[in-house]
């Protein structure tokens, strides 16, 4: 039991802006950026119905400017010496991995696992999932236990990786 919880929200809150909303308007129609949140504000549709909407019809030419922009939205003053103050917990910790990712993983059915990883935090689901795409030190350390896996730089080699197993 803890005497004391903090839940935070990042997007706005730990950040000095709304990071979902400025991306979003870095490829949408101001118009219709106001007509959805109007929509959301009224309860016409849910946030993740909007942010869906916004992201799916997002071109992916779009991305650069999208984590430029994010890289330039600056922490909120203080931030920093509030998490001095405050434990960092996760349901998915477990004494190993902040975020066990086969703990999430088992909250799914498949038939297929997927893993995509590179780097130490993704060994455990690398060694959990039927095909993994590694790089970098996941990529490393599987070649030296031995364990098979599929190289990758972009994700265009994931998917044409994918076509080619017939996944879909």
């Amino acid at each position: 039991m803890y005497k004391t919880i903090v839940f935070a929200d990042f997007d706005g809150t730990i950040t000095t802006e709304d990071t979902i909303v400025g991306s979003i308007r870095l490829f949408s129609d101001p118009k219709e950026v106001e007509e959805y949140n109007g929509k959301l504000e009224r309860g016409e549709m849910t946030l993740s119905q909007v942010v869906r909407y916004a992201f799916e019809g997002a071109p992916s030419s779009c991305l650069p400017k999208m984590l430029e922009y994010v890289d330039g939205v600056g922490i909120r003053p203080g931030f920093p010496e509030f998490l001095r103050k405050m434990q960092v917990i996760s349901p998915y910790d477990d004494g190993n991995e902040l975020m066990k990712k086969t703990d999430v993983m088992a909250l799914y059915q498949y038939e297929h696992a997927i893993g995509i990883g590179d780097s130490f935090t993704d060994l455990k689901m690398a060694q959990a999932v039927d095909t993994i795409f590694a790089r970098d030190l996941l990529a490393r350390y599987l070649k030296k236990i031995q364990k098979p896996y599929r190289p990758y730089e972009t994700f265009y080699d994931i998917i044409d990786a994918m076509e080619e197993m017939n996944l879909p």
